[in-house]
């Protein structure tokens, strides 16, 4: 039987991976240092019992030596997520992290037979698109055009507004601490694992969404926060004017590319694009949502906008799909299953005191519109 590392498994992706793999009949260890702003009460009572828990973080070598003695295959969850300035804090985590779990395996001849490590569609930054004169570029927009409400981007020659492009594996051009951390953890993941025969495979999630989501974390979009609002009997406000394309994706897809990658061989070495069924805007999430609540309240768009965020990115799955995974998820399943999901958790306000943050931070703004 193969015995398999979690690390970061007590976190969404993690933990819902956890139960499949412990469904499969694999032998599971999670590590996890239940990070405060993730985890605030250091709880691990949604954990599966049947899993070993060692609390643990992957910046400390005598944490990582322990939770990697007698283990086959590893998958690597943790991660660093914000929109705040604390750039040294993502390096730390998720470059030098990364970095480190491969020196120890190495440098103790661990015999760790795969690393499936996660990364995110934030390693494309701005997003990439298409000028019908002048070709593609990345979607690049100034500071002083977000200020004054000009949210789409336009062909940096002629002008002219541009069309979003669907993000390939190769369209990497990350521009924030977090997708630059991220996107270094993938080079070194790869090319450790290419140099020392460590089987290593890259998967770049788009936005996850599902039971198990963390309530706490600020860094978990939409889902919670258009629900908590909603929740509460106040309107949705969505940043720039909500027109802005995304796609989703459900956990459950996503533990079955995580597995799937686990498995195959084809696998080995290479990047995937995990991402969602369709190009879906904040605005229709937002519709979607309000419909779920019966709630007539109006999406309010007040011109917030957040520094660094793409106007557009969607990503293609063709990659991974050619390797076999299919999505069984529509944008419909994934907006009720967080709405069912967070409908039963406790209110936390935090999200409101993270804008704040943000706001005096200059992380969020507000345009002149």
């Amino acid at each position: 039987m193969n015995k398999v590392l979690v690390i970061g498994g007590a976190g969404f992706i993690g933990h819902n991976t956890v139960k499949k793999l412990l469904a499969e009949g694999y032998e599971v260890t999670i590590m996890d240092n239940l990070q405060q702003r993730v985890h605030p009460y250091g709880d691990i009572s949604h954990l599966d019992k049947r899993a070993d828990f060692i609390k643990g973080d992957i910046t400390k070598k005598e944490d990582l030596e322990k939770a990697l003695k007698g283990i086959d295959i590893v998958f690597n969850f943790a991660a660093y997520q914000d929109h705040m300035t604390d750039f040294s804090t993502f390096y730390e985590v998720n470059s030098v992290g990364t970095a480190l779990l491969y020196e120890t395996i190495v440098k103790n001849n661990y015999p760790v037979k795969k690393i499936i490590f996660s990364s995110t569609q934030g390693v494309y930054g701005a997003g990439k698109f298409k000028c019908n004169h002048h070709g593609y570029f990345y979607g690049e927009r100034t500071r002083e055009l977000l200020e004054q409400g000009k949210w789409e981007v336009t062909c940096p020659i002629c002008n002219e507004k541009a069309e979003f492009a669907l993000l390939l594996e190769e369209d990497a051009a990350p521009n924030t601490a977090y997708g630059i951390s991220k996107y270094a953890a993938e080079i070194t993941a790869l090319r450790f694992g290419h140099k020392y025969n460590i089987p290593t495979v890259c998967l770049r999630y788009s936005l996850v969404q599902g039971s198990g989501q963390s309530i706490h974390n600020a860094y978990s979009g939409i889902g919670r926060i258009f629900n908590q609002r909603l929740l509460r009997g106040k309107p949705i406000i969505a940043y720039e004017d909500g027109n802005q394309i995304r796609d989703f994706v459900h956990v459950e897809d996503v533990v079955d590319a995580n597995l799937l990658v686990m498995k195959s061989e084809l696998a080995d070495y290479n990047t995937y694009n995990v991402g969602g069924e369709r190009p879906v805007t904040v605005n229709e999430y937002a519709d979607k949502l309000n419909a779920l609540f019966g709630s007539e309240l109006r999406t309010e768009t007040p011109g917030i906008y957040r520094w660094g965020d793409p106007r557009h990115t969607c990503s293609s799955s063709e990659k991974l799909e050619a390797i076999g995974w299919k999505r069984k998820h529509t944008i419909d399943d994934i907006v009720r299953d967080a709405h069912e999901w967070f409908s039963q958790m406790a209110f936390n306000p935090t999200f409101e005191e993270a804008e704040q943050l943000m706001l005096q931070r200059g992380v969020l703004r507000k345009s002149a519109q």
